[in-house]
């Protein structure tokens, strides 16, 4: 009996024992399973943060590529506004000479000007002394004529 005994003690603890194995068994298959999804997820993760760094990188280099451009559009700007400026002072300088020498022809041109009522104002006078003149003449031949004296 004490055969009997042992062997069912055996067969419950082989029973035992299985139901055990195939409880750790399923556990580790679901540790498994979880695993992999870990590793799956792991994988995506550092796949889309490769992609993320990469589009970085490249948005980075796109940005670092305009700011180049920013800065050479700047130093030409600078350059071809000073050139204006320059441009602008010698136009300037060379107006304030066309309006300076405007100004002499316009002194000059209104000397003239007043040369020219001087000499339109003698020319009147003499003109008025000249008609005198000739209507004295002609008064004068009038009486010599009468009188039957000629002078020439």
């Amino acid at each position: 009996m004490a055969y009997k005994v042992s062997v069912i003690v055996l067969m419950v603890t082989l029973v035992f024992i299985t139901i055990k194995y195939w409880r750790a068994k399923g556990e580790k298959d679901n540790c498994y399973i979880n695993l992999d999804r870990h590793i799956k997820f792991i994988k995506e993760n550092e796949k889309d943060s490769k992609q993320s760094k990469d589009t970085f990188e490249k948005l980075v280099h796109s940005r670092e590529t305009e700011l180049a451009d920013l800065k050479k559009d700047k130093s030409s700007a600078e350059s071809k506004l000073k050139l204006c400026e320059s441009s602008g002072t010698s136009k300037d300088k060379e107006i304030r000479m066309k309006e300076a020498s405007l100004a002499d022809k316009d002194e000059a041109l209104s000397d003239k000007n007043k040369d020219l009522d001087e000499m339109i104002e003698k020319y009147g006078r003499l003109k008025n002394e000249y008609d005198k003149v000739v209507a004295n003449e002609k008064k004068l031949r009038g009486e010599n004529d009468l009188t039957g004296n000629t002078f020439v």
